[in-house]
């Protein structure tokens, strides 16, 4: 197996909204220097690509929210949530200081709203926060490492607006980079995957904010894969004492650290009965292959999904709409909100820490529609009293 797949033990522990003994990071998978500074508008890698942009002050022709169910369709995307009306669900995020080392607190990521946004409720923002150390060759970004055919086409479009300087990434692509006028504009580009997945990035280059909205990525013909789910369902999951009881029977989870769909039955094969999904794995893109809770769910293997990074936005409201979308499966035995939340601001990025207050209204906001466990990795910094308190 990959090296980043971790061997855990995890040991449900849930108090309010609970612990768990896991661990782990999301990490660039470019090792942050194989694409440094921004990208030209029409640059290629080991494929083929074109882009173009427009400026627009009205509003979005393409999708946001959820993306359709259906190939073809109009408001068709592989993107489930390209608007982000939830948040930063399937991506993980990086930062490099100038000179290529991991930088501790120039950019913070936000989740926009108001003004700030192109359509529907919700845009994502990075946003330099220490200027002295942005630009220059640092920057700050979210990126997804999404499924392909080996040999297919893709069409992608994004809404962005930015007062400093920012880019788009696609490894099986190149960049598209944009004027920075703080106008919306839409940028465009097709590109052939010759891998079987592809990294995007939403990268910050400069000083000031980008702002990313209502993304679309579909075939070159306009078509996605239909998702398919055929294990929809709630187990019954409850927390008596020190025990986890799993449709009534007490239960020790074992397995691994965020998995990918090609690797669950290598999982299953160890004899594990447990998968988490902290930077990707779970279908939150249409991706074309099985869909992983079902697979899961045939092996014998249950599943922690996560929402880790939407989290580390602080923003509760999201919470309702991301349970209600994700969270209806047989395979899913308990929701990972946050992975290490108390990491400390002094030794680590400020994005990532979480306080025990808004942690616990991101977990009530949850339970409002979901009756299965939510629990957070808490590991560093805190009393297991400043979160229930």
């Amino acid at each position: 197996m990959q090296g980043t797949m971790l061997f855990k033990t995890i040991l449900f522990a849930l108090a309010l909204p609970g612990l768990a003994s896991c661990g782990g990071g999301d990490d660039d998978p470019l090792g942050g220097n194989s694409s440094s500074g921004s990208s030209s508008s029409s640059s290629s890698s080991s494929s083929s690509s074109s882009t173009s942009s427009s400026n627009s002050s009205s509003s979005s022709s393409s999708s946001s929210g959820s993306g359709s169910s259906s190939s073809g369709s109009a408001s068709a995307n592989i993107f489930d949530d390209g608007g982000f009306e939830m948040g930063l669900l399937g991506f993980s995020y990086w930062q490099w200081l100038q000179g290529g080392d991991s930088s501790q607190n120039d950019y913070d990521l936000f989740l926009a709203s108001g003004t700030d946004i192109h359509s529907g409720d919700h845009a994502f923002e990075l946003r330099c926060i220490n200027p002295s150390g942005c630009g220059n060759g640092a920057r700050g970004g979210a990126f997804a490492r999404i499924e392909s055919p080996v040999g297919q086409e893709f069409s992608f479009t994004a809404w962005v607006r930015c007062t400093g300087s920012g880019d788009i990434y696609i490894t099986a692509g190149g960049g598209m980079s944009f004027n920075c006028d703080d106008a919306w504009r839409q940028v465009s580009t097709t590109f052939t995957s010759n891998e079987s997945s592809f990294l995007l990035y939403l990268r910050n280059t400069g000083t000031g904010s980008v702002f990313f909205d209502d993304m679309v990525l579909t075939y070159a013909d306009g078509s996605v894969p239909q998702p398919i789910i055929d294990y929809e369902g709630a187990r019954n999951v409850t927390i008596d004492g020190e025990r986890v009881l799993v449709d009534n029977e007490p239960y020790l989870a074992l397995g691994f650290w965020s998995v990918p769909f090609d690797q669950l039955d290598e999982v299953a094969a160890t004899g594990a009965n447990t998968v988490t999904s902290v930077s990707g794995g779970f279908d939150y893109f249409y991706t074309g292959h099985q869909n992983f809770a079902d697979r899961a769910y045939e092996l014998g293997i249950n599943i922690i999904p996560s929402s880790s990074l939407s989290a580390r936005l602080d923003e509760p409201g999201i919470f309702p709409a991301i349970m209600s979308r994700y969270g209806n499966h047989l395979a899913i035995i308990a929701w990972l909100l946050a992975d290490e939340p108390d990491l400390s601001p002094d030794a680590h990025m400020d994005w990532m820490t979480i306080t025990p207050q808004v942690l616990k209204d991101q977990h009530d906001a949850a339970k409002t529609v979901y009756d299965r466990p939510v629990f957070s990795d808490i590991q560093q910094s805190w009393n297991t009293a400043d979160v229930i308190a």
